[in-house]
């Protein structure tokens, strides 16, 4: 959708739609291209809407139900390793320094280990709050500080594992609620894109 708003708005914004080049002072030029940028918007922010709300009332329905999707020993293991890979965790001396990073990266470990500890599978609401309280240390953070960007990389691995989770079977549980699950995180995924988070 992206992809075609920016070439809707290129090919409205040359002042070829509906007239040809000649026949267009520049006053409609710019005119023109600032109606196709507003029309454009418009279309994105319809359609990224439509997606958050299916995601969210997806989502919302998940959380609700008594019949929980849950993680498996394996996906949190996987999950595990991947937030602390050599590549991406953080040392103790650069954690000090990210205090909202730090603060979010303990309560993941401590949430992974304790289910991990368990032996038991975690339920998916579980999984969803931490993604909730990633999302919104990643919002709280200063745009562009090194808490956003490394808060950001954790909500990616979050939102990575929840989106291929089912597939990579991680996630499982009732057949209704895995596919009400894989059709909000499709949604979610697709509004993600959209938007350029």
């Amino acid at each position: 959708i992206r992809n075609d708003a920016i070439e809707l708005a290129d090919e409205f914004g040359s002042g070829q739609f509906g007239k040809l080049s000649n026949q267009v002072d520049v006053g409609d030029e710019a005119n023109i291209a600032l109606k196709a940028i507003e029309d454009v918007r418009g279309i994105i922010t319809k359609e990224a809407d439509t997606l958050k709300s299916k995601a969210s009332s997806g989502y919302e329905a998940i959380r609700k139900t008594k019949d929980q999707p849950f993680i498996s020993k394996k996906g949190l293991v996987n999950l595990k390793r991947q937030f602390n890979d050599p590549e991406i965790k953080l040392q103790p001396f650069e954690l000090a320094n990210l205090p909202k990073t730090s603060s979010i990266f303990k309560q993941v470990n401590q949430t992974l280990d304790k289910a991990i500890k368990s032996g038991k599978p975690l339920d998916f609401k579980i999984l969803q709050r931490l993604q909730k309280a990633v999302n919104k240390v990643q919002r709280s953070a200063e745009k562009g500080s090194q808490d956003a960007v490394e808060a950001g990389q954790f909500k990616g691995l979050i939102d990575k594992f929840v989106f291929d989770g089912v597939d990579q079977g991680f996630i499982t549980g009732n057949t209704n609620i895995i596919n009400t699950l894989k059709e909000s995180s499709d949604a979610y995924a697709q509004y993600i894109k959209l938007m350029g988070k």
